[in-house]
This record gives structure tokens, sequence and C-alpha cells, in this order.
């Protein structure tokens, strides 16, 4: 949110929660920008506008008192966790089978102009674990292109890692590895 206020008057930040799980400084910093509306204890209901002329607008339900608002918005961004909860986008962005929400190769564009994904919620070209190792390394990429899509340049192209390493502790100063097919066991990983 506070990425955003370097592109926007106002943003707001609608939290299904009554405080945050972040670092408190990050909270803190969240809270004090005056740029930033926290809207706690509430959820995204529906997302208003159309594919030809964007996001107009937000239906806001606060989950405690079952109150609803619209608040006027000319763009939305989502962190919606480990599963693809796209229910909201259906209808309105393109999806695979499974619900996660196409992109096209090499960006994280969706089907709309101006709405991009990545991630564990974006289906890309060739299929990758939903892990968090993809959804960090596209961060940057994404970072960048939202950058340039709000400046007017070319977006930089961006295809997933075929690989990751996976570690996993087993909880007695000894991991396990795996890179590719390669496996690995033992205190030395745990100590890597």
């Amino acid at each position: 949110a506070n990425f955003l206020t370097k592109f926007a008057t106002k943003v707001w930040l609608v939290h299904r929660r009554n405080e945050f799980r972040a670092s408190k400084i990050m909270a803190q910093r969240t809270l004090d920008n005056p740029k930033i509306e926290v809207v706690w204890s509430s959820t995204i209901t529906e997302i208003l506008g159309e594919p030809e002329t964007g996001v107009r607008g937000i239906h806001v339900k606060n989950l405690k008192t079952g109150a609803e608002r619209e608040i006027p918005v000319q763009g939305y961004f989502s962190a919606i966790g480990h599963e693809p909860n796209t229910k909201i986008f259906r209808g309105k962005l393109a999806m695979n089978d499974v619900g996660y929400l196409e992109v096209k190769h090499p960006t994280t564009y969706t089907s709309v102009e101006g709405v991009f994904a990545a991630g564990d919620v974006a289906a890309y070209a060739e299929a990758r674990p939903k892990s968090g190792v993809y959804a960090v390394r596209a961060g940057p990429v994404l970072a960048k292109n939202l950058r340039a899509a709000c400046a007017g340049r070319a977006l930089q192209p961006w295809t997933p890692q075929a690989r990751a390493l996976y570690l996993i502790s087993t909880g007695d100063q000894h991991a396990l590895a795996t890179w590719g097919r390669w496996s690995f066991s033992g205190r030395w990983v745990w100590r890597w």
C-alpha cells in the first residue's frame, strides 16, 4: 500500500481482520501514511467497472456489522494468500479451469488492460508449482512493470524460472533439499 501512494492520491486498504499481522514497523508506516485509509474487518464483494473503461469502484462489506458501501477507486490490487481466491474475478478476468488467472506470456498482464497477476494466483504458460519461491521472484518484475505501465513505458518480459531449491528442516538439526532431480539430506544441509 505504501508503494502505491507514489502513484495515487489515495489508497484504500481493505483488510479482513481488525489488525495487521505484518511487522510493527511496516504496520505503523502504513497507519501513519496520510494517503492510506484502512477499512478494517471488511472484504471486497465486487469490483465495479468494465474491461473497456477500467475499474471505477469497489463494494465493501463489513464482516462484523454486515454494513455495505461503495468506494470509488480507479485501480485494484489484491493480496489473496495461498489458494486462488479468485471468485471475485469470475467473468471479469480470463481464468484456467482451476481458477488461476491467465497471464499473457511473457508478461504478467491479465486479459484486461492494466490488470496484472503474479505469483501463486497466476497461471503461467508453463505450469509451475505453487511455491513462495516463484511468487517472490515475480515480485520485482511485477513492481517494475507496474511502474512502467503507470509511466506509459514498455513492459519487461518475464518467464518464471524452470526449477527452484526446496529446503525442509526435519527438526533435529538435519534438513532435506531438492533441486530439480537432485536431492540431498543431512546435517550439512541444515547448516547451509
